[in-house]
């Protein structure tokens, strides 16, 4: 057994990048460093401690805690796009209280149902690979969570466990970086222009509200406990916090947005 833990460490340290803290949290940087090799690390390591342990992670029917995550986003969706097939997840539960107070609505929209809206948006993903480890694969399960007034969107790519990557696309332009699951509050930004926003809060979330320290107020519905903010201003933005409310306007949970 120490044999087969030492051979399996040597593997993923000589496949498994090195990303950083601060690529991580910092949208405006790609993170390209993701090689296959390490996705064949991760089928090796899991394929192995399910021998070793069997049921390892698993419910009673055989479906992992990841799995049933997933399925939970795709339970309501929409196939928005067929190559690669991109889902539409529905927007969260309406609030049933008044959100007049809560400052301007950011509206997410849905992709269309034919998916030609997302073929330059695809195209963009994909075309613009390099061979410095990161690039995200964009193969699936991809959820497109909705697109802005003036055409950024966010797109959400899971692949692993608990770990996926995100991309905000704008024009010609966009960024990406990663998210993991277990992490809430601001997902990560993208300035092409002005700055924009992206959130995780929890799945039974409402509305987000996105308030900046100098008055700024936005709330949103998020898709499947994501969402997107336009902040059109250049340079730092200033400190402040986002809020998830249930439907009754209850206050699920508050992260500090600090850039």
């Amino acid at each position: 057994m120490r044999d087969l833990d030492e051979q399996l460490r040597r593997y993923v340290d000589s496949v498994a990048p090195v990303i950083r803290p601060d690529e991580l949290r910092d949208g405006s940087q790609r993170i390209r460093r993701l090689v296959p090799a390490l996705a064949g690390a991760v089928v090796v390591l899991v394929a192995v401690a399910l021998v070793i342990v069997p049921g390892l992670h698993q419910s009673p029917t055989g479906t992992t805690a990841s799995q049933r995550f997933v399925d939970s986003l795709l339970a309501n969706a929409t196939v928005v796009h067929e190559d690669p097939i991109i889902y539409q997840p529905q927007l969260g539960s309406a609030p049933a209280f008044d959100t007049s107070g809560l400052g301007t609505e950011v509206t997410l929209h849905a992709a269309s149902s034919t998916g030609t809206d997302l073929d330059a948006t695809m195209q963009l993903l994909t075309s613009d690979r390099d061979t410095t480890p990161a690039s995200a694969p964009w193969e699936g399960p991809i959820l497109h969570i909705g697109s802005l007034d003036d055409g950024t969107r966010l797109l959400l790519n899971f692949v692993s466990d608990r770990d996926y990557f995100w991309a905000i696309t704008s024009g010609s332009e966009f960024a990406e970086g990663a998210g993991t699951l277990d992490r809430y509050g601001e997902l990560g930004s993208f300035s092409p222009g002005g700055t924009y926003v992206a959130v995780r809060v929890p799945l039974e979330t409402s509305v987000v509200v996105f308030q900046l320290d100098d008055g700024t107020t936005l709330w949103q519905r998020p898709a499947v406990g994501h969402g997107l903010f336009p902040i059109m201003r250049y340079g730092e933005l200033p400190p402040g916090t986002i809020t998830a409310l249930d439907t009754t306007g209850a206050t699920i949970g508050q992260w500090p947005f600090d850039r």
